[in-house]
């Protein structure tokens, strides 16, 4: 296409909706080109897709090649580029390959059947299960840990589980279900497999607590563990119910084998959610007298329909105050109301009030269910602090909560608590003050506001008293949040005449993976001329962040 008429036509061509231009793309790098290079273009957009983490160039195009008979020292990144079309691109800062741009994604799984979640997951999952079967252990580039040992080899190890579970249905057909039998039946390989994830969970860095989807996973891959190689925790902790219609698992399933955690089957699949695993092994033949652990697991999973059959079928089993305090702790309210059905009276105590307090679910539908039972119960203290620590329904339990009780004390620990809620911080605050405009700030609500990844309750906090106390605490807890840790870091600077500048302080600053410079430069600007002694300690941050 040389001459501007060519240009013209072509351009008068053009669809008229960017739907429209990717559909026109995926069909070129579907028909166009070698039958490798069509492969291996689907393959980069599917693990795209699916990827649970990064992975640097070299290692990607290692992943997408990988079971393509075809040798990755032939393939480059430019290649990459040119046989998806440049529905992708290549960051050379941080030498990761991604989409162009988020409509490619929202377009592939939502337009081209080829591309469903499903589907580029059992791709990703197949994968993976190759690497953990036949793939050999790298070579580390380090003694210590760095961002470079984040391999192929190892997401393989770590994600496969999820990637399978994902699969969905696809887990059971052709070459993937194939290769999940093989792994998990081979004593020796799910054995090596159960011990080794470990050093490829900490060779990628990845996060070991908090509330991520990867500290989720890694309760999962703990649970799998046990003394014998036997694949009934991982089918608990993944939901694999397929395992469960094994005739080769029937003995262990009702047996009385234990994790490394101490935990039966049953428990494992209890604690990680698996619902019709739980009410396999609670309703299957082979499980009889069953105790009040299995119906408070029915309840505390708000499963209504086990939690009948179980009272149904066990005439030992009766709904006490302890399966109470379970379900106005973790049920919904439908569970709750089912329960005061089966008991004939509750005794509604600061306690329980309390448990309903925490409950995320629906907490503040339970309260008033316990409540408008007419018995006489005082709200403490406590009670309002916990209400304000609830994420999802801390502003309507609060204010349900202070209709109620005109006495209650809004105290020190209320406020931190509020100020620190991710989800609805500002407005406790705000409900907090209202109901209690002579309260002071105190320098332990900034440090519990420091903790929060939003800037507003600490505005509002040093809003209300211009003299608050900023303690070296709080400067060490800005300096660590990744999220607004340099707003924070300035707004508190703002209130102080100088600050005590030392390691730690400064460590905590160039430790920060997403703000580490900003913050060590509002630290440095702030100390003024003060010295510090270059250390192992500053070194090794300033190397590996």
């Amino acid at each position: 296409m040389q001459l501007e008429e060519d240009i013209r036509l072509a351009l008068e061509r053009l669809p008229p909706t960017l739907q429209g231009v990717y559909a026109i793309i995926i069909a070129q790098i579907h028909k166009g080109g070698t039958l490798v290079s069509m492969l291996l273009a689907k393959k980069a957009l599917k693990w795209l897709l699916c990827a649970q983490q990064p992975l640097h160039s070299d290692e990607f195009l290692k992943a997408i090649s990988a079971d393509l008979d075809i040798s990755n020292a032939k393939i480059t990144v430019k290649n990459l580029l040119d046989i998806c079309c440049n529905l992708v691109k290549y960051d050379s800062e941080l030498d990761v390959v991604h989409f162009i741009h988020l409509s490619v994604r929202e377009y592939l799984e939502t337009k081209e059947p080829e591309y469903e979640p499903s589907l580029s997951h059992s791709a990703v999952a197949t994968t993976c299960l190759q690497a953990c079967l036949h793939g050999d252990k790298p070579k580390r580039k380090g003694r210590f840990k760095n961002t470079r040992n984040k391999t192929f080899y190892d997401y393989a190890m770590v994600y496969w589980p999820l990637h399978c579970v994902h699969a969905g249905a696809y887990r059971r057909e052709e070459n993937l279900c194939k290769l999940f039998y093989n792994f998990i039946y081979d004593k020796k390989t799910y054995l090596d497999w159960s011990w080794s994830w470990r050093e490829s969970w900490e060779e990628m860095g990845l996060k070991m607590s908090g509330d991520s989807r990867d500290v989720k996973l890694l309760g999962q891959l703990n649970d799998c563990g046990s003394r014998w190689p036997t694949p009934i925790f991982l089918a608990c902790a993944f939901g694999f119910m397929e395992l469960f219609q094994d005739g080769r698992n029937l003995q262990e399933k009702y047996g009385e084998k234990r994790n490394y955690q101490e935990r039966d089957p049953l428990h494992v699949a209890i604690r990680h959610g698996q619902r019709d695993v739980v009410e396999n092994l609670a309703t299957s033949s082979g499980q009889e007298d069953t105790d009040e652990g299995s119906l408070i697991a029915a309840v505390s999973m708000s499963h209504r329909k086990l939690i009948s059959y179980l009272l149904e079928n066990n005439p030992q089993l009766s709904v006490t105050h302890r399966v109470i305090e379970f379900g106005v702790k973790d049920a919904d309210v439908e569970t709750v109301e089912l329960l005061l059905t089966k008991i004939d009276r509750v005794e509604v105590t600061t306690k329980l009030i309390n448990h309903a307090a925490k409950n995320e679910l629906d907490g503040k539908q339970i309260i008033d269910l316990l409540l408008n039972l007419g018995q006489d119960v005082s709200i403490a203290d406590r009670t309002i602090e916990l209400a304000c620590s609830n994420r999802n329904h801390g502003l309507a339990i609060l204010e349900s909560l202070l209709l109620r009780s005109i006495d209650s004390t809004i105290t020190e620990e209320a406020v931190g608590s509020a100020a620190a809620n991710e989800k609805c911080g500002f407005a406790l605050l705000n409900a907090l003050f209202h109901r209690a405009s002579h309260l002071e700030v105190t320098s332990v609500m900034v440090e519990a506001a420091c903790q929060n990844s939003t800037l507003e309750p600490l505005q509002f906090l040093l809003s209300k008293n211009e003299a608050v106390f900023i303690s070296y605490h709080s400067l060490d807890i800005a300096a660590s949040n990744e999220e607004v840790g340099d707003h924070m870091l300035a707004l508190l600077l703002e209130r102080c005449e100088a600050i005590l500048l030392d390691e730690w302080l400064l460590l905590s600053a160039m430790s920060n993976r997403k703000l580490g410079v900003e913050l060590t430069k509002l630290l440095l600007a702030k100390a003024g001329g003060t010295i510090l002694p270059v250390t192992t300690n500053l070194l090794c941050s300033l190397i590996y962040n």
